[in-house]
This record gives C-alpha cells, structure tokens and sequence, in this order.
C-alpha cells in the first residue's frame, strides 16, 4: 500500500466503522431502554403499522370489555329493583286473598285497603326513582305525544329525491298545549325526542332533549324541535315546513333506502351497549314500564276494579294520583287476585330478560378478554425487545466500537510516517 498523504484512507474505513457501531449502539441502547424493538416507523415500517392497528384493535375491545361490565351493573340495579317489586306483589296479593275471604269484616278489609294502596306508593317509588348514571330504568321509556297515529316510514325515495314524511303540530294550540307534551315524545329512526321545560328542572332520560321554556303553540314546538335537533340524528334532517307548525322528516341521502327510516309515537327505554372494538358492535337493551300503574295495580278512579277515589301516589310526594285496585269488596278482591298474578307475571318476565342480556354480556366479556390476551401476544411479539438477544448485541458493539476508536487513533498516526522519509 502507497504511503500518502492526500487521502487518510484507513482513517476513512475507521472512521466508517465507528459510525456504523455507533448506530447500532444507540439503536440497541434505545430498545433495552424502552423495551421496544420498534420505537418509530423507521425502525421497521410495516411492523409499525400492524402494531399501530393491533394496539387500536386491543384498546376498543379492553373499552369494550368495560362497557359490557357497565352494562351488566346497569342491569343488576334494574334486577335487585324488580326484585322488590316483586316481593311488593306477592305481599299485594296475599292482601287480596286474605281480604276476599268473608270471615274477613268491612273494617278490616279497609284496613288491607289502607296497606295494599301504601304497597303501590312503594312500587310507584321503585319506578320512578331507580336509575344508573341519572338514567330512570323502570318509566318504560316515555309517553307519546298522541300527534302520530301509528308508526310509519319515510316515503316517496327514488334516485333523484330524498325520502320525506311529516308529523302536524297544529293541534297545540296554547300554552296548556305545549305543557302537556313536557315528559312526552317520540321516535325518529330508533333515536328518541323528548321535550322537557327547563324552568322545571332538567331533561332525564336518554332522547335527545328539546326545552319548550317559553314555547306557546306548535309552531313553536317544530321550531324548538328543528333548531335543538336538526341534523343530530343519523340519515334524517328534522326541519320547519313553510306551515310553520309541521315538522318535515327528510332523509339524508336520496335513494329508496330512506323509505326504510321509522318513526313513531313514545319511545321505550332502550340502554345500547357498545359490546364491540369496531363500529356497529353493539347490544340493546330494552326495559317496560314496571310502575304500578303499568302493571294494572292502579288506575282511573271508578273504572273497572280500581276504587273510587284516588288514593295513590307516585311515591316521590304525598299527592294521589291514581286509585288503586279495590279489595274492600270480597268480589273485586278475589277478581283483583288474577290481575296482581298477571303483574306478577309481567315482572318476572322482565327479568327473565334482564338475566338473558346478563349472561350474554357476561360471555361476551369473556371473549373480548381471551381476544384482547390473544392480540396483546401477537403486538407483543411484532414490537416488544428480546432483552437478552438485544443485550448481547450492546455488548458486542460496545466492544466494536471502542475498537474503532482505537483503529482510528492509529489510523490518523499514519501519515506521520511520512515525515520520516523527509528528514
């Protein structure tokens, strides 16, 4: 090898390899630091984008996995009500057996009256006080307004025109029109409307809520309902017809499948649980009315079986509202026996449904875990480090690396030799 001085090619190769060592120095010092092998996409670019994917995929099925355990609280609240309901019931009914017998006296079957209506306050008060996260479970959903007939669907879409249906407000008249609606609804495309007045208090319940403070006809009802929802509900625009007091129901997009959107009049209590990682993965859960009057213990004063005045409550206040049934008569209590066997009836059938969604939710937490487990291993092996593959590794270009430094100390001593020759 020429000896030269223009160009320090062994210094170049030292210096060469020490930045190489250096590299893969840094590279395996950052990875037995973080634990990760891929700690940017230039580490390994489509082993990040999996992994990017994988770690989505993991956190909406552990969120999923929380959501099916809220859903499983919610219904265990709703259950461990029923249950007492349940209990009310059997307690109502031995009530009326007792009071159907004839050695039972006319004061004393008042005196079963009297207990039998304190029953049905109690139930009224399970009804209308129990909720998970403020939501009431056992109101059945909400009224209807009585403005739409029947359910029915959108009509008239076609390639070139959305389709469209109306619901007419001009019955509301006044104020007293208007009041009447607060706590009352309806349904458009699954989502629930409800207007409440919030000079009263707030909306409680899961529609979307529209304030009818100082709304006076129905006019202004359709133009609460237009500005306050508009556009919030999925395939629909809800919008002020030029009548001003008809609400216009479009879809969103032209083509026949608008003619499939639903509406309807009240609205069930529905709970959806999102049971999945990914969109349309979800579960709903329906519950009924379970107060009193619902299930036939209590009514309109001096109709049928119910007594002739109201001496009920809805169990939050000490006003009477609704009459219960009549078991001062030993007929109508021996009647009223069937019918409390009914509500008992509705009750434990209710849940029957609550334990079923249980026991899925319950399995369908099961397999969101085993899965979240299955694809945490798999993220695992595509990004977590081999500590003792990759420590090794350091040491090895530790050691290379202090040996290009050294090379390259003895590589920049090269061009003195030449100094020699000119002495």
């Amino acid at each position: 090898m020429a000896m030269t001085i223009g160009h320090n090619l062994g210094a170049m190769n030292a210096l060469s390899a020490l930045n190489s060592n250096s590299n893969a120095l840094q590279s395996a010092l950052q990875q037995l630091s973080t634990g990760k092998k891929i700690n940017s996409a230039a580490d390994n670019a489509s082993g990040y984008a999996i992994s990017q994917k994988m770690q989505a995929q993991i956190s909406g099925l552990n969120q999923a996995s929380q959501n099916a355990q809220d859903g499983i609280s919610m219904i265990q609240t709703a259950s461990g009500a029923l249950n007492q309901t349940i209990s009310l019931l059997q307690n109502m009914r031995q009530l009326a057996v007792q009071a159907s017998n004839s050695t039972t006296t006319q004061a004393d079957r008042e005196d079963l009256q009297s207990q039998f209506n304190q029953l049905a306050d109690q139930i009224n008060n399970i009804g209308n006080t129990t909720q998970f996260n403020t939501q009431n479970l056992l109101q059945g959903g909400m009224g209807a307004t009585g403005l739409i007939a029947s359910p029915g669907t959108l009509a008239g879409g076609n390639s070139t025109t959305p389709a469209t249906a109306s619901i007419d407000f001009s019955s509301i008249t006044d104020a007293n029109g208007v009041e009447s609606l607060v706590g009352k609804g309806f349904t458009v495309n699954g989502q629930a409307i409800q207007f409440y007045d919030s000079s009263k208090g707030e909306a409680n319940g899961s529609g979307i809520a529209v304030d009818l403070n100082g709304v006076t006809d129905g006019a202004g009802v359709v133009s609460a309902i237009a500005a306050q929802v508009g556009d919030q509900i999925s395939g629909v625009t809800l919008t002020q017809d030029a009548t001003t007091t008809q609400l216009d129901i479009t879809a969103t997009q032209n083509g026949t499948g608008g003619n499939n959107i639903t509406y309807s009049d009240g609205y069930q209590f529905q709970s959806v649980f999102q049971i999945g990682a990914n969109t349309g993965q979800t579960m709903t859960l329906t519950i009924g009315d379970m107060r009193a009057k619902a299930l036939g213990i209590t009514g309109q004063a001096g109709t049928g079986n119910f007594g002739s005045a109201n001496d009920v409550t809805d169990g939050t206040n000490n006003t009477n509202v609704e009459a219960a049934l009549d078991i001062t008569d030993t007929s109508k209590a021996d009647q009223n026996i069937n019918v409390i066997d009914n509500a008992i009836q509705t009750v434990t059938t209710q849940q029957a449904q609550l334990g079923a969604v249980q026991n899925r939710l319950q399995s369908s937490i099961s397999n969101l875990d085993n899965t979240s487990q299955n694809l945490t291993t798999a993220e695992s092996g595509i990004t977590d480090t081999d500590m003792a593959s990759t420590m090794a590794e350091f040491t090895q270009d530790n050691v290379l690396q202090q040996a290009a430094v050294s090379m390259l100390a003895q590589a920049n001593q090269q061009p003195q030799l030449v100094l020699k020759l000119l002495g």
